[in-house]
């Protein structure tokens, strides 16, 4: 990984690496991920199970929950997405 970083940004070769990081990027079963609120829990919505996809459909989602959260009609029918 280290050899294709240098190749876009050489300078960086004589760097000091801090710190590796790993995240677990969590697919729901079925690959649909949950959006919306969570039923028999009033007040408490989740946007999660999206897998490698979760950044770049984070902003959609959070519009989505956000639109939901205050009462508001989501611009997605968050039905196929209950969690």
């Amino acid at each position: 990984m280290l050899d294709h970083a240098l190749r876009v940004a050489p300078g960086l070769a004589d760097a000091t690496v801090l710190e590796t990081r790993v995240g677990l990027r969590p697919l729901a079963t079925g690959g649909v991920p949950r959006v919306g609120p969570v039923p028999g829990v009033p007040g408490l919505f989740v946007a999660a199970g999206f897998g490698a996809g979760g950044l770049t459909m984070a902003p959609f989602a959070g519009d989505l929950v956000a639109a939901a959260v205050l009462g508001a009609q989501p611009a997605l029918d968050l039905a196929p997405f209950a969690p």
